[in-house]
């Protein structure tokens, strides 16, 4: 049987709790909307093949979401957000390191409903994170 370990570093401070009940997910999410830092889903004693890791990275209110997935024949796919219309912008710093705009969100709300959806489901769908 599977279940999740919710692990974050936020501005210094970091945590892991395994098996966390959805509103301790929303509220460090929710801290993100004025702190910088990462939190993330893990999958334990998972299936072999499927999600396996959800994490959002954020700073000045910026997101990148990324989705590890394990494929067949050991192989790992990364899923992330990905906004046509921002194709011609400037790359945007996150924690250090430059990300491609197109793979970059403002709305903490969407982040929220990815959270929700991995936690609901095990995945997210790939008209939302996609490869």
């Amino acid at each position: 049987m599977s279940y999740l370990n919710l692990s974050s570093s936020v501005e210094g401070h970091s945590g892991s709790q395994l098996k966390p009940s959805w509103s301790d997910i929303e509220s460090s999410l929710k801290r993100l909307s004025y702190l910088n830092g990462s939190i993330g889903l893990s999958v334990i004693d998972g299936e072999d093949i499927g999600a396996d890791f959800l994490e959002v990275r954020a700073d000045t209110q910026h997101y990148l979401v990324t989705l590890l997935e394990n494929t067949i024949d050991d192989e790992e796919e990364v899923r992330t957000l990905f906004f046509k219309e921002k194709q011609n912008f400037a790359q945007i710093q996150i924690l250090g390191d430059y990300y491609d705009s197109t793979m970059i969100t403002d709305d903490l709300d969407l982040v929220v409903r990815i959270f929700k959806d991995f936690f609901d489901s095990g995945n997210v769908s790939y008209d939302i994170l996609s490869v």
